[in-house]
């Protein structure tokens, strides 16, 4: 079995979506706890639009809320990135 990972911010849709067709998952997982973005440039991955994409590819959909990360984790990274300036949706990369 191969995993991929991938996050949203950063795509768009056109281009998330022809990322995770090349890759020919046999299933997408979503392991965000929170699987609604706030404003327009990322709503289209909001978990019920990005299942109907997926389903649209013919990708299956499974969310495990038991692999996200904990809201302690989630705040620790938060905290970090503030500390150093950076944006919630401009981290490259997790504490």
């Amino acid at each position: 079995m191969k995993v991929f990972t991938i996050g949203v911010y950063g795509w768009d849709e056109e281009n998330f979506v022809q990322t995770i067709r090349d890759a020919a998952p046999d299933v997408f997982v979503d392991v965000r706890r929170r699987r609604g973005l706030r404003g327009r440039a990322y709503a289209w991955a909001n978990s019920t639009r990005l299942q109907a994409m997926l389903a649209d590819s013919g990708i299956p959909y499974v969310h495990r809320l038991d692999v996200a990360p904990s809201d302690a984790t989630r705040h620790i990274v938060a905290k970090d990135a503030n500390s150093e300036g950076i944006g919630y949706r401009d981290r490259t990369s997790l504490s």
